[in-house]
């Protein structure tokens, strides 16, 4: 019985993750606006918003890409490669912050996470 209940949670995270995934671009910010929010958050220095802005244009380049290669709609198709992508994006901008920053970072993105799950993934 707790294997079956392990396959069914883990397939629907599965199918969470990948609403969240093309969910995105309908709520997702721009590059420029996500910089501003997280120079609030984290008091980007003026040297650190110019590369973190360079790095989520790239993001946005790289996710377009993605989905116009994946026009037929398979979703599944390209979730490990977006993911990989966004762990690689706050990879990038991690390396960039100090360590105060680096905290809060991590609690902005746990938290982004909890109000996904909190909302059900939009399933």
């Amino acid at each position: 019985m707790k294997k079956h209940l392990i396959i069914v949670y883990s397939l629907y995270l599965i199918l969470f993750s990948i609403n969240v995934i093309y969910a995105q671009p309908k709520r997702n910010m721009d590059a420029s606006k996500r910089v501003a929010e997280l120079k609030e958050q984290l008091k980007l220095t003026d040297k650190q918003e110019v590369k973190i802005k360079k790095i989520f244009l790239d993001q946005q380049t790289q996710m377009t890409k993605m989905r116009n290669e994946n026009s037929d709609g398979d979703r599944m198709a390209i979730f490990d490669k977006i993911m990989k992508l966004r762990e690689e994006t706050e990879e990038k901008i991690m390396v960039l912050l100090d360590k105060e920053q680096k905290i809060l970072y991590k609690k902005i993105l746990e938290e982004r996470v909890q109000k996904f799950q909190n909302r059900g993934g939009g399933l």
